[in-house]
């Protein structure tokens, strides 16, 4: 018995040591080794199945999935639908660190692949997951802003966390989110990629890639990821859906109708592909649809069809998608699509509409009016009942009439408000269970402003240099209140001199003055403009009534002014005195010839 148990124990020992050095027991205590996961794109029909691989397997081999689709839509060189295909692009993890949430922005040629959805249907966050950022081509969905650093036309942002404090196990492997593009576009033989964008800040994938893994104590996962493509140079066998009927009704709700909706194969469908088409439904509120006959459908190579029973209580769409995996013949890959068809039902019903839109800028107590039109649509007979919906504080909005007869008239909405400022309010329609209001009509009261300079005289309009010159400017003030200004003598486009006044209603004049000191002779353009001083409207900022002014040599002054104006004096002084010398000196010179009488 001793040597049974010693055996055994020896065995322990030993199996122990083997696991220990391959890593899979370690010391009590020791450090988890960091795992490293693959973020990738995939199909999400093939990827699933990964899933039950030991252990699971969902991300492709290098260098990726290759995806492929036809070009359905009217404008495409084969238009067997309406509406453009959708293509599924799973977005998995493989293999990573345990994680609460994540952040991850995919890029492709919108004119070839075109966002329209990203959902988190069979995500592998855990709890009651939460979308925080959805960001589809650069358009908010839900969430605070798209980011312009990484958010562009070919961009899908999708952030998302798991239930308050919870978090998946480690080696997570499974779907995060799926992305859904509409096919619009023909590819050359190269195909396009279908990446993660690059750009991002603090990311689980080092170089900017925008992969963000988030753990449970609020740190990155590291990651590697891996790209996709889609090529549809040569589209693979596909399927395209119709309705007998696109629209349904007018008729008054509540009422059912029944639609076929046929599902045709196209280009050697089903080839490789599985000969299954499921039929699903989205329909917009007031609107609900069953599908009845065999769901999935199989075409046999040429078609199948299935009712969809659509209940109406109120106007509204409803698509439905039927879904299909589609095998490349080329290539052995799976790409899953949905064959889109929508069907509208309509109902007698009426319009509203106001115009304008925006009231004003009216002046404090003056009012301005806007005209709401009431038309019926489909048949409608009824009479609309017109009242006011959230009227700004304030304001006050009257219709002239209050009930549209027939659903087929107008009413006018006039509005005013004493105080300045921005006022909304919308007009709605009532009759029995229908209601409708028109869009948000704006009011804005404000004080106008405006002045403009009517008139600018200079006094002298000629002189020299250093002499003071007086504008008299005449300013007309048309607006609603007198008004505080600057008000500037120009010298060209150059302010001189201004002066702050205010400026009482209709025209006033203002005088400033201009030294001339240290100009240049010559030539001038002078004029004037008006700013007012508070915000507004003002007609005549900027406004130059031109004369001119020209500018001679400076006066002299001192000994040269005494000079100057005594010049002919002088000069009369001193050619006497010139005169006078000569003479005396002629004089002199004869006495001194004459011979002495002595």
């Amino acid at each position: 018995m001793k040597a049974k148990l010693s055996a055994l124990l020896l065995a322990s020992i030993l199996l122990l040591g083997f696991l220990a050095s391959t890593g899979l027991v370690r010391e009590a205590g020791a450090p988890a080794q960091p795992i490293i996961g693959n973020v990738c794109i995939a199909d999400p029909t093939t990827a699933n199945l990964g899933l039950t691989q030991t252990p699971p397997n969902v991300c492709p081999p290098a260098p990726g999935t290759t995806f492929n689709g036809p070009w359905t839509n009217v404008t495409s060189p084969t238009p067997p639908q309406t509406s453009p295909t959708q293509i599924k692009v799973g977005v998995y993890v493989n293999d990573s660190e345990a994680m609460s949430a994540f952040a991850i922005t995919l890029i492709a040629d919108h004119n070839i692949l075109t966002p329209i959805d990203a959902d988190l249907s069979g995500t592998v966050l855990v709890g009651t997951p939460t979308v925080l950022i959805k960001c589809i081509g650069a358009v908010l969905r839900v969430g605070a802003t798209c980011d312009p650093a990484y958010d562009t036309v070919d961009t899908i942002t999708f952030k998302a966390t798991g239930g308050l404090g919870q978090i998946t196990t480690r080696d997570i492997t499974g779907l995060l989110f799926t992305a859904t593009y509409n096919i619009t576009g023909h590819t050359q033989s190269s195909g396009i990629p279908v990446n993660f964008q690059t750009g991002c800040t603090n990311t689980s994938v080092p170089g900017g890639v925008c992969i963000t893994i988030i753990s449970g104590v609020n740190e990155n996962d590291q990651e590697t990821a891996q790209n996709g493509f889609f090529n549809n140079n040569a589209p693979p066998p596909f399927i395209s859906i119709s309705a007998n009927q696109t629209l349904i009704g007018p008729k008054t709700p509540p009422f059912t109708r029944n639609v076929t909706i046929t599902a045709t194969a196209q280009n050697g469908w089903p080839g490789f592909s599985t000969d299954s088409i499921t039929f699903t439904t989205v329909a917009s509120p007031g609107l609900s649809a069953t599908v009845k006959g065999t769901n999935p459908c199989i075409t046999g190579g040429t078609s199948c069809f299935v009712n969809v029973a659509i209940t109406v209580t109120q106007a509204g769409s409803v698509t439905i998608l039927g879904g299909y995996a589609s095998v490349d013949p080329g290539t052995g890959e799976t790409t899953t699509l949905d064959a889109p068809v929508t069907v509208s039902a309509v109902i007698p019903d009426f319009t509203m509409d106001a115009s304008p839109q925006t009231v004003g800028p009216l002046l404090p107590s003056i009012q301005g009016t806007s005209t709401i039109t009431v038309a019926p649509i489909y048949g409608f007979t009824g009479d609309v009942t017109l009242a006011t919906n959230a009227v700004s504080s304030g304001l006050t909005a009257i219709l002239s009439v209050l009930t549209i007869t027939g659903a087929s008239g107008t009413s006018t909405l006039t509005v005013n408000a004493s105080a300045v400022g921005n006022y909304s309010l919308r007009v709605m329609g009532t009759s029995g269970a229908l209601s409708h209001t028109t869009k948000m009509i704006n009011v804005t009261i404000r004080i106008q402003i405006s002045l403009s300079v009517t008139t600018v005289t200079v006094n002298p309009t000629t002189g020299p240099v250093g002499m003071k010159v007086t504008f008299t400017i005449v300013i007309d003030n048309t607006g609603s209140i007198p008004q505080l200004a600057t008000v500037n003598a120009l010298v060209g486009n150059v302010t001189v001199q201004f002066q702050n006044v205010t400026l009482p209603l209709g025209p006033s004049t203002t005088k400033l003055t201009w030294d001339t000191s240290g100009y240049a002779p010559g030539t001038y353009t002078v004029g004037a403009k008006v700013i007012p001083v508070s915000s507004g409207k003002n007609n005549g900022d900027g406004v130059l009534t031109p004369a001119t002014f020209t500018l001679t040599a400076a006066a002299p002054t001192g000994i040269l002014a005494i000079l100057s104006e005594n010049l002919s004096i002088i000069l009369i002084a001193v050619i006497i005195a010139v005169v006078a010398v000569v003479a005396i000196f002629q004089i002199i010179r004869q006495k001194r010839k004459a011979p002495s009488t002595l």
